[in-house]
């Protein structure tokens, strides 16, 4: 069996359990959430500023957007549950809900007029023309 194909079923079958087991919750913490944590390999030949590498990358099962990054696993955790505490901040604050766990969640970009506003990430940003 294909590694990756493995590691697909895994994460398929933990999204199904922890969607299961919302179903009996109304209120969900980042443990109940489906959680991948994987080993990243580190290129030795990057030389770049701006951006750090990091040897493990924490990520929330089918909301893929919520993840957090360290040099240990402990760290990359620590991350995500700060992503997390935020994305559900600003959840609140635009008064949506929390995705169910296990549920599959579409990438939300910001809207054009938001990107303007920031002139900064006009100059970074490629989605701008």
């Amino acid at each position: 069996m294909d590694f990756s194909f493995a590691v697909t079923l895994e994460n398929r079958i933990r999204a199904w359990w922890k969607w299961l087991l919302s179903l009996f919750k109304r209120d969900w913490k980042l443990s109940d959430y489906p959680i991948c944590v994987r080993e990243q390999t580190i290129d030795p030949s990057y030389v770049g500023t701006r951006l750090k590498q990091q040897r493990y990358n924490a990520q929330i099962v089918n909301w893929w957007v919520i993840s957090g990054g360290g040099d240990t696993k402990t760290e990359a955790l620590r991350e995500l549950q700060k992503n997390f505490a935020t994305a559900n901040t600003e959840r609140a604050r635009e008064r949506k809900k929390l995705p169910r766990p296990g549920t599959h969640v579409e990438i939300e970009f910001a809207s054009r007029e938001r990107v303007m506003i920031m002139q900064n990430l006009r100059k970074t940003s490629f989605a701008v023309c």
